[in-house]
């Protein structure tokens, strides 16, 4: 007979360790209130609730996480926009802060895709045509030329082949960038069979708040690309990387494209 009271304090004992607040460091204090790093527990008493509290601070008061649905506790403030569907309902939902940050995708996927973005645009501007190819193999972008006859754009087949690598760590100098290549990528580079492929080198900056800026005015991407042709070069022994110098002056850019790379993709394998 007296199993079930104990159980039934036993059950208590859980839940009211649940409803306690735990106490949070207090270097991790900003990265909890920017909700990308530390995830707190979904509150315990409504469990049905799939958002996460949002802690902020008020004077005297250390840092904690707890509280009750549709209320705000003073040791520490915390809000939970989930039960109040106040101003911190997007804040503290970490579903949504994933959705509206940059912590879901990969930092190297992110930068893999603003180039891309980069490439397709001038490509665009310049008159040519970009696709991607469905696999690997060493190409992510063909540009293509076309060929007006008869008064129709026709394609015959002049290409290039653009190697793109995005990087911050890149370093620029007076009259070229430096940059380490991955040897796989360098040797097939430098072979001169089959139709024409470059290295595109996209330098970004460092902190990545200023990789793209978008207003009514002007969609930006900082920093921008070079382009390099490889082709002819020795063949590398080296274990892992070669470091490589592009002159700064390959900008890839409109002119590259309706200049010396229209050129090189006409040539094609003569060249």
């Amino acid at each position: 007979m007296p199993q079930a009271p104990r159980r039934q304090r036993k059950l208590d004992r859980c839940l009211e360790a649940r409803r306690r607040p735990r106490l949070i460091p207090e270097r991790l204090v900003g990265r909890v209130q920017l909700g990308v790093a530390l995830h707190a527990a979904p509150c315990p008493v409504a469990l049905a609730c799939r958002h996460q509290p949002r802690l902020t601070r008020t004077a005297g008061s250390s840092p904690r996480l707890g509280g009750r649905p549709g209320g705000e506790r003073r040791l520490g403030r915390l809000v939970h926009g989930c039960c109040t569907g106040g101003e911190a309902d997007v804040a503290c939902c970490p579903v949504r802060n994933r959705l509206s940050t940059a912590s879901v995708l990969p930092t190297q996927r992110i930068q893999e895709q603003l180039s891309l973005a980069y490439l397709r645009a001038v490509s665009a501007r310049a008159g040519c045509t970009a696709h991607t190819p469905p696999d690997d193999f060493g190409v992510d972008l063909w540009i293509g030329y076309l060929t007006v006859i008869q008064g129709k754009p026709r394609d015959l087949g002049h290409q290039i082949g653009i190697q793109a690598k995005a990087t911050t760590r890149a370093r620029v100098f007076e009259t070229h960038i430096s940059y380490d290549l991955d040897i796989k990528a360098y040797n097939d580079l430098t072979r001169r069979a089959g139709l024409p492929r470059i290295l595109v080198v996209h330098v970004m900056p460092e902190p990545d708040g200023e990789w793209m800026d978008v207003s009514e005015e002007r969609l930006l991407l900082r920093r921008c690309a070079y382009w390099h042709d490889l082709r002819g070069g020795p063949v590398s022994r080296n274990d892992s990387t070669i470091r490589i110098g592009i002159p700064r002056s390959n900008r890839f850019n409109v002119e590259a494209l309706q200049g010396p790379l229209k050129q090189l993709a006409i040539r094609g394998k003569r060249a």
